[in-house]
Protein backbone atom coordinates (compact mmCIF):
# COMPACT_ATOMS: atom_id res chain seq x y z
CA UNK A 1 0.00 0.00 0.00
CA UNK A 2 2.94 2.28 0.74
CA UNK A 3 4.57 1.51 -2.16
CA UNK A 4 1.46 2.32 -4.32
CA UNK A 5 1.45 5.85 -3.14
CA UNK A 6 5.42 6.49 -3.13
CA UNK A 7 4.56 5.65 -7.10
CA UNK A 8 1.44 8.13 -7.50
CA UNK A 9 3.53 10.81 -5.39
CA UNK A 10 6.72 10.01 -7.73
CA UNK A 11 4.43 10.07 -11.12
CA UNK A 12 2.57 13.08 -9.90
CA UNK A 13 5.95 15.14 -9.48
CA UNK A 14 7.46 13.84 -12.86
CA UNK A 15 4.31 15.02 -14.69
CA UNK A 16 4.32 18.58 -12.41
CA UNK A 17 7.55 19.15 -13.48
CA UNK A 18 7.41 18.17 -17.44
CA UNK A 19 4.41 20.04 -17.97
CA UNK A 20 6.81 23.16 -17.03
CA UNK A 21 9.72 21.66 -19.07
CA UNK A 22 7.46 21.69 -21.97
CA UNK A 23 5.29 24.51 -21.64
CA UNK A 24 5.73 27.71 -23.58
CA UNK A 25 7.14 31.02 -22.40
CA UNK A 26 4.92 33.87 -21.53
CA UNK A 27 5.62 37.17 -24.53
CA UNK A 28 4.02 39.91 -22.71
CA UNK A 29 4.52 43.00 -25.39
CA UNK A 30 6.21 45.80 -23.11
CA UNK A 31 3.60 48.27 -24.61
CA UNK A 32 0.41 46.65 -23.80
CA UNK A 33 1.66 46.58 -19.95
CA UNK A 34 2.03 49.97 -19.67
CA UNK A 35 -1.19 50.34 -21.73
CA UNK A 36 -2.84 48.22 -19.25
CA UNK A 37 -1.24 50.47 -16.60
CA UNK A 38 -2.37 53.73 -17.36
CA UNK A 39 -6.07 52.43 -18.69
CA UNK A 40 -6.03 51.15 -15.28
CA UNK A 41 -6.12 54.67 -13.29
CA UNK A 42 -8.44 56.07 -16.02
CA UNK A 43 -12.31 55.40 -15.59
CA UNK A 44 -14.70 54.39 -18.09
CA UNK A 45 -16.89 57.19 -18.90
CA UNK A 46 -19.59 54.64 -19.42
CA UNK A 47 -19.38 52.06 -16.67
CA UNK A 48 -20.14 52.72 -13.08
CA UNK A 49 -16.88 53.31 -11.56
CA UNK A 50 -14.67 50.88 -13.47
CA UNK A 51 -11.15 51.32 -14.91
CA UNK A 52 -10.79 51.10 -18.58
CA UNK A 53 -8.38 48.10 -17.99
CA UNK A 54 -11.50 46.11 -17.01
CA UNK A 55 -14.31 47.63 -18.69
CA UNK A 56 -15.58 45.55 -21.49
CA UNK A 57 -17.80 48.49 -23.52
CA UNK A 58 -16.78 49.78 -26.08
CA UNK A 59 -15.31 53.19 -25.59
CA UNK A 60 -13.01 51.86 -23.25
CA UNK A 61 -11.92 49.85 -25.57
CA UNK A 62 -11.54 52.56 -27.91
CA UNK A 63 -9.80 54.27 -25.49
CA UNK A 64 -7.48 51.37 -24.83
CA UNK A 65 -7.20 51.48 -28.26
CA UNK A 66 -5.76 55.29 -28.05
CA UNK A 67 -3.60 54.76 -25.00
CA UNK A 68 -2.19 52.27 -27.18
CA UNK A 69 -1.55 54.61 -30.44
CA UNK A 70 -0.30 57.50 -28.29
CA UNK A 71 2.40 54.69 -26.92
CA UNK A 72 3.87 53.78 -30.14
CA UNK A 73 4.24 57.69 -31.02
CA UNK A 74 6.44 58.32 -28.21
CA UNK A 75 4.04 59.80 -25.62
CA UNK A 76 4.59 58.90 -21.96
CA UNK A 77 1.63 58.57 -19.51
CA UNK A 78 1.20 61.81 -17.83
CA UNK A 79 1.18 63.21 -21.41
CA UNK A 80 -1.47 60.45 -22.20
CA UNK A 81 -3.47 60.92 -18.93
CA UNK A 82 -3.48 64.83 -19.73
CA UNK A 83 -4.90 64.32 -22.96
CA UNK A 84 -8.11 62.28 -21.19
CA UNK A 85 -8.49 64.62 -18.97
CA UNK A 86 -8.53 67.65 -21.49
CA UNK A 87 -11.53 65.77 -23.06
CA UNK A 88 -13.25 64.42 -20.33
CA UNK A 89 -12.44 66.31 -17.63
CA UNK A 90 -11.29 65.02 -14.10
CA UNK A 91 -14.12 62.66 -13.90
CA UNK A 92 -11.77 60.37 -16.18
CA UNK A 93 -9.59 59.62 -13.48
CA UNK A 94 -9.90 57.51 -10.89
CA UNK A 95 -7.81 58.97 -8.67
CA UNK A 96 -8.92 63.01 -8.30
CA UNK A 97 -6.09 65.12 -8.09
CA UNK A 98 -4.99 66.29 -5.03
CA UNK A 99 -5.23 70.11 -5.55
CA UNK A 100 -7.97 72.26 -6.78
CA UNK A 101 -11.36 70.95 -6.54
CA UNK A 102 -9.89 67.56 -6.42
CA UNK A 103 -8.49 68.81 -2.57
CA UNK A 104 -11.92 68.78 -0.88
CA UNK A 105 -12.35 65.10 -1.74
CA UNK A 106 -9.08 64.08 0.30
CA UNK A 107 -9.39 66.73 3.17
CA UNK A 108 -13.05 66.37 3.76
CA UNK A 109 -13.73 62.95 4.61
CA UNK A 110 -11.00 63.03 7.53
CA UNK A 111 -12.07 66.35 8.70
CA UNK A 112 -15.95 65.00 9.20
CA UNK A 113 -14.27 62.05 10.93
CA UNK A 114 -12.47 64.14 13.39
CA UNK A 115 -15.77 66.23 13.57
CA UNK A 116 -17.83 63.35 14.24
CA UNK A 117 -15.37 62.24 17.06
CA UNK A 118 -14.95 65.46 18.79
CA UNK A 119 -18.52 65.90 18.99
CA UNK A 120 -19.07 62.04 20.28
CA UNK A 121 -16.77 63.02 22.88
CA UNK A 122 -17.95 66.26 24.07
CA UNK A 123 -21.48 64.91 23.92
CA UNK A 124 -20.03 62.01 26.55
CA UNK A 125 -18.64 63.73 28.75
CA UNK A 126 -21.58 66.12 28.89
CA UNK A 127 -23.80 63.39 29.35
CA UNK A 128 -21.22 61.84 32.09
CA UNK A 129 -21.06 65.76 34.30
CA UNK A 130 -24.76 65.67 33.92
CA UNK A 131 -25.64 62.31 35.05
CA UNK A 132 -23.46 62.56 37.70
CA UNK A 133 -23.63 66.28 39.16
CA UNK A 134 -28.00 65.48 39.87
CA UNK A 135 -28.79 65.19 43.28
CA UNK A 136 -31.25 62.78 43.82
CA UNK A 137 -34.39 63.76 45.03
CA UNK A 138 -36.04 64.77 48.29
CA UNK A 139 -38.83 62.78 49.11
CA UNK A 140 -41.52 64.02 51.18
CA UNK A 141 -42.52 62.45 54.14
CA UNK A 142 -46.10 61.82 52.59
CA UNK A 143 -44.29 60.18 49.83
CA UNK A 144 -42.13 58.21 51.76
CA UNK A 145 -45.28 56.81 53.64
CA UNK A 146 -47.22 56.36 50.42
CA UNK A 147 -43.72 53.86 49.56
CA UNK A 148 -43.87 52.20 52.85
CA UNK A 149 -47.55 51.32 52.16
CA UNK A 150 -46.84 50.22 48.36
CA UNK A 151 -44.82 48.13 49.53
CA UNK A 152 -46.86 46.79 52.44
CA UNK A 153 -44.36 47.64 55.22
CA UNK A 154 -46.39 48.55 58.73
CA UNK A 155 -44.85 51.16 60.94
CA UNK A 156 -44.57 48.48 63.67
CA UNK A 157 -41.48 47.18 61.34
CA UNK A 158 -40.35 50.70 60.93
CA UNK A 159 -39.41 51.04 64.46
CA UNK A 160 -37.95 48.23 65.05
CA UNK A 161 -34.98 48.81 61.79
Amino acid sequence: MKNNIKKIMLLTFLLGISFSAFSKPVDEDPIEREMLDIAAKLRCTVCQNQPVAESHSGLAGDMRNLITEKLKQGKNEKEIVQFFVDRYGDYVLLEPPQSGNGAVLWVLPPLLFLFAALAAVLMMKSRSKSQSTMPPPVLSDADKERIRLARGIDADEKNKS
